[in-house]
């Protein structure tokens, strides 16, 4: 008789039985992601899935939700203190970002099938907890699609490259 956790290497039916469980622990041939990353829908960027793409190199093109939070990296003091470093700063809710007018850009939109669409965007590095490192957050206004939120964690893709592949999704 073997024990449970010998079922399919190690891990336990438990285990197996999430669909992030069983996303994360595919062989790499059988789920390519498409090139400059994955795209879940805006429920599925969660540590889970995206610590497991980090770890196979691939990245995470994803929505998030409006109720979003992102924080600045925290400014260590010139002389260190005991105790653990800070390693998040203050807190960012992202949906305020589209109530400033200033730094936004303007461009042609990316995405297939809009011709002569004019879309704002402003691009922010902030910390996301969920991850526990440095993301890409864009937010997006369509003139006639609304404003939304997307995540890269890749800080050196373009942010209309961004807008580009979550549109193809």
């Amino acid at each position: 008789v073997l024990p449970s956790r010998a079922v399919a290497g190690g891990r336990s039916p438990r285990d197996l039985a999430t669909p992030l469980g069983a996303a994360n622990r595919r062989p790499r041939w059988i789920s390519r992601p498409p090139p400059g990353g994955s795209q879940p829908g805006r429920r599925q960027s969660c540590r889970s899935i995206t610590r497991g793409l980090l770890a196979r190199g691939s990245h995470l093109v994803s929505r998030v939700r409006s109720t979003a939070v992102g924080y600045w990296p925290a400014e260590q003091p010139p002389k260190p203190k005991r105790g653990r470093p800070r390693l998040y700063g203050r807190k960012l809710r992202l949906i305020t970002v589209f109530d400033d007018p200033a730094d936004w850009i303007e461009a042609k939109s990316p995405v297939y099938d809009e011709h002569d669409v004019v879309l704002r965007y402003r691009v922010l590095d902030l910390l996301w907890r969920p991850v526990g490192r440095l993301v890409r957050f864009v937010a997006v206004d369509h003139p006639t699609r609304g404003r939304i939120l997307l995540i890269c964690t890749d800080l050196t893709m373009a942010p209309l490259e961004i807008i580009r592949l979550y549109g193809i999704r």
